[in-house]
This record gives C-alpha cells, structure tokens and sequence, in this order.
C-alpha cells in the first residue's frame, strides 16, 4: 500500500544517525541491522511505503536490539501515523542507546516541534549543536523551535547559522522565507522563496509556500501557476492539489475548487482533511447532503478529528436542520474551548433560533476571549435586543462604536437601537456617518430612513427607502416601512 511521511522533510539529507555507539548484537547483527534500517530509510524518504518502512525498522530492532537508527526511523513513521506516544517512545529509546548522536538527538527534535513543544525541542536541538556544531540541520530545527515560542529574531539568526553552513540546502531558504512572512515581510519573504526554488526546482514545498506569498499579496493568477508548477513537480501531493482548491473557492470558481479536491482525495483517501475540503467545495456549490457524507467519511477516518464540526454545522443548517446544527458546534466548542470564534458562530446560530439567553451567553463567553472585537459587541448587542434589553444592548454597541469607530455596521446597529429607544436626533446622527462610510449600502439608507420617519420628516425617509430598494431589493423590512410612510404622506405605494 502506498503510504505518505507525514512528518514532513525535517530530516533533509540526514538520515537516521550512525549507530556507532552501538554495544547489544555482534558485529554481523549490527550490519544485518543497518543494512535493513537503509531499506526503511529509503522507503520512508521516497515515499513509497511507509507500512513497509516500519517493517523494516522492526526487523532492525529485533535484529540488534541497541541499534539506535532503527527506533529513530521507527519514531518517524510513527508520527506520521499519529501515533505520538509510540513515536515519542521510540526517538526516546534511540536517544539511550546513542545519546552522543547529533542526529538522533535532531529527530526527536523535530518530532518535538511537530508536536507543538518548543521549549523541550529547544533544548534537545541544542544538545544537537553542542555535539556537532557544524550540524546545519540542527541549527535550522533551534530556528524553528525559537520561532515557534515567539523568540524570533534569534530565531532568524539560528536559521542564518544553517545557511552559512550549507548554502545550497534549499529547504533552509523555504524555511526563513515562511519566517518572514509570517512577520509580515513578503518582499524578502518572496526572495528566500525564489532561492529555495532556484536551489531545488523540484520542491513541491517551496512552490506551494511562494503561491501562498503570491496570494497574500493578491497576485491570484501568479499564485495559481506556482500552485500548478508544484502538481507538475509532484503529481500525487494532496498539499499541493488542496492549495489549488483553497484557491479556486476563495475565487467562487466552486466546480474547479471541487475537481481539485477530488485529486487531493485520490491522493490521500486515508487522511480527513481532503475530505473536509471537498465537502467545503461541495457546500458552495450548494450540494449540502454531499457535503454532509464527506464530512462524516472524515470523521469516519478520524472519530477525534474536530475540523469537519463547524463547515458540517452550517450545511445542516442550509438543510433547515439546526438542533443537528447546535448539536455540531457544540462538539467544536468541545474541541476547541479557547477559541472565540467557536462560540461567537455558535451564538449566531442560536440567535437566529430565537434562542436569545443561550446566545447571550456564547457572545458574553467569546468577549471575554477577546475583549476588543468590535464585531462580538455587536452580536452581544443583537442578542440583547432580542431578549428585550435596548439599554444593555445600547451599552454593548456604544462599546462596539468605540473599538471600531468607522465601521458602518456598528453605526447602522447604534441608530437601530436609539430608534427603538425613541432617541431619533441621536439616530440620525449615527445614521448619517454610517452613509457617509457606505453610501451603497441599502442598509444604511433604511436605517437613516426610520430615524427620519421618526423625526417626522417623511419625505427625506420615503427617498432614503426608495434609493434602499434599488442597492439592495433583498431587503424586506424596508418595503415595510417605505409602505408606512406613504400612509404618512397619504400616498398610494
């Protein structure tokens, strides 16, 4: 069966160390031994077989029991397979058994990264350096940790060391390049890219990170030809397929983001994500009951993984189906109790079900996550209203008002609740900056318009209404009112 390294490319060129500090078996056991770790190496390396890798490491270690590369190259496939504890185990036993090994140390390095622990990393990478310090590929696993605990110019300078030590490794260059990026420097972020791919042109990696760049900086075709350029290096990577999906849906162009799913899929039926995504892809196009089966083949493959909970919980709900829908996001805020945006959705959702106490709850739960979000104030202030609270609901949009001060939501939200409280100068106010901010949205327009009724200037309301229903017909409360201010004025409609 054809299987993936999950684990990514940290080990580059570096195998799984020596084995020279091994003393169980005798000499020929030792030999057997690495001679039978090489053949997993290579497997593992190329791709080709990870099931058959971890034969092979097997039988390396039932060979000669103390030969150290065997449970290194046992802990990788490991962790591709998810088996972290099994795999920590394993990069553990070959750490006693030659713990003089820079190499061996820089895998359970790396795998330590993987497994989000930067701290510990750190100080096993270093261990790495102290043993060999012309080791490039530890300095670059230091650099990785000391970016991922927040420490990042030192991180950028630990990952200069690597390069200094051997240039030409393009995997170095890709590396300092997401660094970049992710510090917000996309010029010089774009030419460690197009250095990685200048050193190794056969870099699926390196092509996906550049139309990633590309696409932050909104050059979409280019994005897109530097994802295609790494489908051409790599014709079976799922990444590589998903990058060009992800794309093709943020474009709208839903038929092709769903053909570009289906090719991740092929590539890797067995992981969940590709599945996620193409339900994603299916969901836009408006296929929910397809959608519904893809996420439930990803939480077949992986019964804890929590991705498909939300993008599942609003294809039920495209389906009318919102007990099913609550009861999803109750899972994602399960999986995720820190994450905000899990219950500001959730809240939403109840809202919408007349479900107001419930969804206060959730908006309250989500601002004290993230007390400056402008947006969840105003959601908390909906919900407010909806339970019948304008004054509360007053104070939250006030607050939404003052975090975001030219957004022409929270405006729009400030003038609907100082209407409903009677205060019509004070919404007209709010009202006119907000069609200040956003003179095409009908929204804004209607919600002006009420504050003029209001105010008894009904001729001004009924061509604030009137100029609402040609921006947006869609919006059925302003034909309501535009038909109470005829009667005002004693028109016909």
């Amino acid at each position: 069966q054809k299987g993936r390294n999950k684990c990514g490319r940290l080990a580059g060129r570096n195998m799984a160390g020596n084995g020279k500090n091994n003393n169980d078996g005798n000499g020929d056991d030792v030999l057997s031994s690495r001679k039978m770790t090489e053949a997993g190496d290579r497997l593992l390396e190329e791709e080709l077989d990870t099931d058959g890798a971890l034969a092979a490491y097997d039988e390396a270690a039932r060979i000669a029991p103390g030969y150290a590369p065997a449970y290194t190259g046992r802990g990788r496939v490991l962790a591709g397979q998810g088996r972290h504890k099994e795999a920590l185990a394993a990069h553990n036993k070959a750490v006693s058994l030659d713990p003089l090994d820079a190499k061996i140390r820089y895998h359970l390095g790396a795998f330590l990264v993987l497994r989000g622990r930067p701290k510990r990393a750190l100080a096993t990478f270093d261990e790495a350096v102290r043993l060999d310090p012309a080791y490039a590929q530890a300095h670059a696993g230091r650099a990785s940790a000391l970016f991922m605990a927040g420490r990042h110019k030192r991180a950028l300078a630990a990952l200069g060391k690597a390069i200094r030590l051997d240039p030409g490794e393009g995997a170095f260059h890709a590396n300092r390049a997401s660094f970049l990026d992710a510090l917000g420097r996309p010029k010089k972020a774009m030419a460690s890219i197009d250095e990685a791919i200048r050193l190794d042109p056969s870099n699926v990696h390196a092509h996906i990170s550049r139309g990633t760049f590309l696409l932050d900086l909104g050059r979409h075709d280019e994005a897109l030809a530097a994802y295609d350029e790494a489908v051409r290096c790599e014709p079976e990577s799922m990444r590589a397929h998903s990058a060009r999906g992800s794309l093709f849906l943020d474009l709208d162009r839903n038929d092709e983001a769903l053909a570009a799913y289906d090719e991740a899929v092929r590539c890797e039926p067995s992981l969940p994500d590709p599945h996620t995504s193409r339900g994603q892809a299916l969901a836009a196009l408006g296929r929910h009951d397809e959608a519904l089966a893809a996420y439930d083949e990803a939480a077949r493959l992986d019964p804890d993984y929590a991705d498909a909970y939300r993008p599942r919980s609003r294809s039920l709900l495209a389906l009318g189906r919102h007990d099913e829908a609550i009861a999803c996001l109750d899972k994602a805020v399960l999986a995720s109790p820190d994450d905000d945006s899990v219950y500001a959705e959730r809240g939403l959702v109840l809202l919408n079900a007349d479900r107001g106490r419930k969804a206060l709850a959730d908006f309250n739960r989500a601002i004290r996550l993230d007390p400056d979000s402008s947006n969840y104030h105003m959601l908390r202030a909906g919900a407010l209203i909806a339970i019948r609270r304008p004054k509360k609901a007053l104070a939250s949009a006030n607050r939404a008002a003052r975090l975001d001060s030219n957004n022409a939501e929270c405006l729009v939200l400030h003038a609907s609740i100082l209407s409903l409280l009677g205060r019509h100068g004070d919404a007209l106010a709010s009202a006119n900056k907000a069609v200040r901010l956003d003179p095409e949205s009908g929204m804004c327009r209607y919600e002006r318009g009420r504050a003029l009724g209001g105010l008894d200037r009904h001729d001004e309301a009924l061509a604030d209404f009137d100029r609402a229903v040609r921006l947006d017909p869609t919006l059925d409360e302003v034909y309501t009112a535009r038909a109470e201010t005829l009667a005002h004025l004693g028109r016909r409609k």
